[in-house]
């Protein structure tokens, strides 16, 4: 029973690596004028769309009296109702 969990164990890890994301090819002018523009929205956004902005990147805080964590997910690919623009 050992020697098959040490095989499940070896499975399972090769499964779950992920590749990290690479920023060598990130243009950071794009990059300084998207942030901006971004900004620009959400400082003009109502609460219900800026409730909706939140939900959409799955955006979550969490905090102790000794720190807070804000964690959420950024699209890789470009939607496709930007693209369609």
């Amino acid at each position: 029973m050992s020697e098959r969990r040490k095989v499940l164990e070896t499975q399972l890890a090769s499964v779950q690596v992920a590749p990290g994301p690479s920023f060598d090819d990130v243009d950071a002018d794009g990059l300084r004028r998207v942030r901006a523009g971004v900004a620009d929205w959400v400082d003009q956004a109502d609460d219900e769309d800026r409730r909706l902005a939140l939900e959409a990147l799955q955006v979550s805080i969490s905090a102790t009296k000794g720190a807070a964590t804000v964690s959420g997910v950024l699209p890789t690919d470009t939607p496709g109702f930007i693209i369609d623009e």
